[in-house]
């Protein structure tokens, strides 16, 4: 059974509860309470946007394969913090046959692509200034947390994971604390070799990194996969998977 749970941060520490039902994908929702969504078919690749109801749904940005099938489909969007632009991860690429090498372009709210922020990137969560983005690459088998120019420019290795023979860390970033430091919330996940030769991956917990102090908090730790993390607007919560 899916479940999620919620960390509530106090002055001397954070406890957990958890309920049963699954939370809300890691859509945004903007001022007006509407749902951004991306939709996918062998068809079109949408980046939509919907009220809570289900009702009046909106095409931001429409790629069209023109009955081809092409890896250049939209994966993953985040609005910025003033809902005023879209990063997107995927699109139109420059690298082809490998569909593990998506750029993140940005978009402005009419879906049309003002620039490409990198040729390759995953999850990009925005900075709560949306001066600055976060996300991962791969690297072998693991994968590096980065932070670029929301404007473009160069981009800055945030977070290089271990790796060694047989073994290595990956990191998902989900969101970003508000507040003086810069704190990101990410998921770690170690996968290894053991002794017969099978490899295998530790349960996936969460953290807070803050790339200033190179500190690792762990704000999980138990046998189950969690992850898909968002923070409660007055920062005091975080709804996890």
């Amino acid at each position: 059974m899916n479940r999620i749970a919620f960390i509530t941060f106090l002055t001397l520490g954070f406890v957990l509860t958890a309920c049963d039902e699954d939370p809300v994908s890691s859509n945004e929702i903007d001022n007006d309470g509407r749902i951004m969504f991306i939709r996918n078919s062998r068809e079109f690749s949408q980046i939509c946007t919907i009220k809570p109801d289900g009702t009046d749904m909106r095409v931001i940005a429409n790629y069209d394969y023109n009955g081809e099938f092409r890896y250049e489909g939209y994966i993953y969007c985040r609005w910025s913090p003033d809902k005023s632009r879209i990063v997107v991860e995927g699109g139109p690429r420059n690298v082809r046959g490998f569909v593990g090498w998506n750029p993140l372009w940005m978009m402005d709210m009419n879906g049309r692509l003002l620039y490409k922020l990198i040729w390759s990137g995953s999850r990009p969560v925005w900075s709560p200034d949306g001066r600055k983005i976060a996300y991962v690459r791969n690297r072998s088998y693991v994968q590096d947390l980065y932070e670029i120019e929301a404007s473009g420019g160069n981009e800055t290795i945030l977070l290089e994971a271990e790796i060694g023979s047989g073994w290595g860390y990956s990191y998902f970033p989900y969101d970003w604390f508000s507040g003086q430091k810069s704190e990101i919330l990410l998921s770690e996940t170690f996968m290894f070799t053991d002794s017969t030769g099978k490899r295998g991956v530790r349960p996936t917990e969460l953290l807070d990194y803050d790339p200033d102090s190179k500190g690792k908090r762990y704000l999980t730790d138990d046998k189950v996969n969690n992850g898909y993390g968002r923070i409660s607007p007055n920062g005091t919560q975080i709804i996890y998977k």
